[in-house]
This record gives C-alpha cells, sequence and structure tokens, in this order.
C-alpha cells in the first residue's frame, strides 16, 4: 500500500513548524496559578478587545453595543456580561464583516461547517494556527509523554479527495486513515498496519474510534496499553467509550474545541473537563444570559483569545454544558476551571448495506469547501439502507444555486460512500431544519 501525500498533510507539517515558537508559553499554563491565568486572560481580552473595535468591521461599526471598556479592576466576568452574546446567524449573517480589511500575508481562509450543518467561513493567519497547535502538542505531552507521539488521524475527508484508505502525514509523525474504509474488507489490512506502526495516539470522532475498535475485535487487545485516544467533534456516547478502551487503548480522552478556534476543553486523567484558559473564556448561561450555577445545564458562550484576524466576543458557539467546581480542586494539579459535562454534535450512526455505520458528519464532509453558497442548515435521513434524503436550508440570495447545489452534494455523498455499495441520495429544500422535543438539531436522522 503506497503512502500518498496530501495537502492535508502538507497543512499540518507547516502548522507544527508555526507552533515552535509558542511551544514555551503553552508549556507555561500547566503550572501557572488561578491568579496568573486570570491575569493573562485579562491582558489578552483586552488587547483583542480593542483590536477588534478598530480593525473589525462589524464591531467597529457597532460602538454602541461594543464601547470603551474601563480598566478598573472589575472582574473580567463582570466585563464581559456589560456586552451582547454573538449568535451563530448573526456571524454568518455578517460572515465577512468578521474580518479586517487586510489579511496578513500567509492568513488561510476556509469554509467549514458546523454543529447543524450550517456553512460559515473562517480565518487564521500562520501564528494564530501555530499557537493553536502548540496548545495541543502540550496537551498530547501531558498524557503520551512526548508532543510529537506515532499518531494515526481518523479522518472522513480522504475518500472525497480521491485517496486510498491510508495515507502519510509529512512531517506529523502520522498517518491518515479514512473513516469510510472501516470495513471488514480492509480489517486484515489495517490490523496489520496498526500492529507494524504501533501508535501511541489515535485522534478521530469518538464514532469512528468506536468503529475502528468493533472492526478490530481482540486482534489489537495485547496492545492497547501503548495507545491513548482523543475523542473530539461528537458526543462521546459511555457505551462508545466502553468497547474503545476494552480493545484498542488504555483511555479515550474526550476534547471540545472548534474550526472557530475561540474555546478548547481538555480531559484530564482523572476524567475533568478543563477549560484551556489560553485558547478563550467560557462562560455557561441560561437562556436569559445571566451564568448558570455549578452543574446547571446552559449555553455555551465563549471569547477567543488566539485570533485577531477573527475575533470572536461572547460568541454562542452552539453547544450545551454544565459548569463543573472552582478551580484547584482537580488531582492532574492544573488550576484551570473545567466543565462537568459538555454536549458535543448530536445525531445518529448511519448504516450501510455492506454493514458500515458512518459517522453523522458526513453531512459536514459534504458542506465544507463549498463555495459561493450559504447554507444554514442541513440534516441527512435516512429512509432504507440505499435511500437517503438530504434536507437543505439555504440563504434566499442562493436559490437559483438549486441544481449546482444537488449535483454537488450527489457526487460527494456517493464518491464518499462507494464503490463499497451503492445509495441514492435526493434532495429536498426546506426554510428551516425541523427540530427535535428538545429544541436541538440533528445532523443525522435515521428512520429504519
Amino acid at each position: 500500500m503506497s503512502l500518498q501525500m496530501t495537502r492535508l498533510s502538507r497543512d499540518r507539517a507547516v502548522t507544527q513548524w508555526c507552533s515552535m515558537p509558542y511551544r514555551g508559553k503553552a508549556k507555561q499554563f500547566w503550572k501557572m496559578s488561578k491568579e496568573e491565568w486570570t491575569l493573562y486572560q485579562r491582558h489578552r481580552f483586552l488587547e483583542i478587545y480593542q483590536d477588534a473595535c478598530t480593525t473589525i468591521p462589524y464591531y467597529r461599526m457597532r460602538q454602541q453595543m461594543y464601547p470603551e471598556l474601563k480598566l478598573q479592576e472589575e472582574p473580567l466576568e463582570n466585563l464581559l456580561l456589560e456586552l451582547p452574546i454573538l449568535k451563530k446567524h448573526t456571524l454568518q449573517k455578517h460572515n465577512l464583516h468578521f474580518f479586517p480589511a487586510k489579511s496578513a500575508m500567509g492568513t488561510a481562509r476556509w469554509s467549514a461547517s458546523d454543529a447543524v450543518g450550517s456553512s460559515l467561513m473562517v480565518q487564521a493567519t500562520l501564528q494564530e494556527r501555530g499557537m493553536e497547535q502548540a496548545i495541543f502538542d502540550w496537551w498530547k505531552k501531558q498524557v503520551t509523554g512526548t508532543t510529537r507521539p506515532r499518531t494515526i488521524y481518523l479522518l472522513g475527508c480522504m475518500k472525497q479527495e480521491g485517496q486510498t484508505w491510508l495515507s502519510h502525514s509529512h512531517g506529523a509523525n502520522g498517518v491518515h486513515l479514512s473513516i469510510y474504509h472501516l470495513h471488514k474488507r480492509y480489517k486484515d489490512e489495517i490490523v496489520r498496519f496498526i500492529n507494524d506502526f504501533d501508535p501511541q495516539y489515535i485522534e478521530g470522532y469518538p464514532s469512528a474510534i468506536y468503529e475502528l475498535a468493533k472492526l478490530a475485535g481482540d486482534s489489537l487487545f495485547y496492545r492497547k496499553n501503548r495507545t491513548v485516544a482523543m475523542a473530539a467533534a461528537e458526543t462521546l456516547a459511555p457505551e462508545w467509550k466502553a468497547v474503545i478502551e476494552q480493545s484498542l487503548c488504555s483511555k479515550v480522552y474526550d476534547v471540545h474545541s472548534s474550526q472557530e478556534g475561540a474555546y478548547g476543553v481538555f480531559e484530564c486523567s482523572h476524567g475533568h473537563k478543563h477549560i484551556h484558559p489560553m485558547f478563550g473564556i467560557v462562560e455557561v448561561v441560561r437562556e436569559d444570559g445571566t451564568p448558570t450555577e455549578q452543574g446547571e445545564w446552559g449555553r455555551l458562550v465563549v471569547t477567543g483569545l488566539l485570533r485577531k484576524s477573527m475575533p470572536l466576543i461572547r460568541y454562542e458557539i452552539g453547544n450545551r454544558a454544565a459548569k463543573g467546581t472552582a478551580h484547584g480542586s482537580c488531582p492532574c494539579g492544573v488550576s484551570w476551571d473545567w466543565l462537568e459535562s459538555i454536549e458535543g454534535r448530536i445525531g445518529d450512526q448511519l448504516q450501510l448495506e455492506d454493514g458500515r455505520r458512518i459517522s453523522m458528519l458526513v453531512v459536514n464532509h459534504m458542506i465544507d469547501g463549498m463555495q459561493g453558497i450559504e447554507i444554514h442548515g442541513a440534516q441527512l435521513i435516512q429512509h432504507t439502507l440505499r435511500r437517503f434524503e438530504l434536507l437543505i436550508a439555504m440563504k434566499e440570495r442562493d436559490q437559483g444555486s438549486r441544481k449546482y447545489v444537488q449535483q454537488s452534494f450527489r457526487r460527494r455523498f456517493t464518491a464518499l460512500v462507494e464503490p463499497l455499495c451503492e445509495v441514492e441520495l435526493e434532495l429536498t429544500f426546506v426554510t428551516e431544519i425541523p427540530r427535535e422535543a428538545n429544541g436541538t438539531m440533528k445532523l443525522a436522522d435515521v428512520r429504519l
């Protein structure tokens, strides 16, 4: 099996290189006291806020909503409560107004999709991507003993890009394994490769790591204590966690962040989901915007501290969470605050005729990279093992592009799941995606 170089591999190598100047700072946060990281957050927030109010059109044009903040010794949480909550639909509506008029050289801009299938343009400079990578590298150091462990990345975009089930991650000490090839046809090859590669770290969607663990069965049990896993982008179900830790790795860690780069929540060895203070500020609020109490569920509102190129101030990210106890009470030793619970993307696993179960995030993989189309939401409904229906909510001005959208989504979906099995995809254009009884929206709804 040849190892092919991909664009994603090159991007990862560049980001690793850009992280070098920030690794020292990222390391310091693991030993900071509450007072030290609180002071850092205050200074960094005021720096980003003042820059946003002068260089970012959205904030500059709304001086009444974003006034000059007085620099008295008022707690940062009180300063934040004076500012409005930025809704996701507002960010989408004014998307380009969240970028400076002139971006720095090396700034990357890309189309991403969120937990309800809405499309969004995001951007980051090389330095900002480097800072984010440094944070993740030092978390890896805590759980594996090295900032560059031998890694298997379980990805959903490879087959769409015409790659084989495996490709080399140049310069990043890892490989990319397609989640759409976790099939019994490839079991022996995949198990043999994992034995030879001997990964220290596996990164991917919880559902994909779970499917890999099921596929391997007890074939990798004897070596599982040499590997840990990071589950991200979906809610890690307890039953998935049990299967993964039984056959694939010694522990699977639950990690939450976003394409917008506004926050990072990292599980420690004691099971607490710590809020990384270098990444951003996290609030949990009720429907009326007031802060919740410990253990009380609420809306997750984040303020990014990494990206001046796309500053998000009190942004409602779309997740729900519950606060944990105050800082300093975790046996792992860090002084960071933590969340008792956090809810990631919600949706069913799709079932294919050949026996595969694939992540609901196939919806995101179809949307990501779609240029010139503003999608407000999407939901994939499975009616039979072969027949699927994609609900799409688009901006009114883009309605004339329906034929292009239909062709693009059909091509992308079949490219992801075929040729291992045949599927049919029909598209239905709607004004909005239906919500569940509890108010949430599912990316995928299996109705078999």
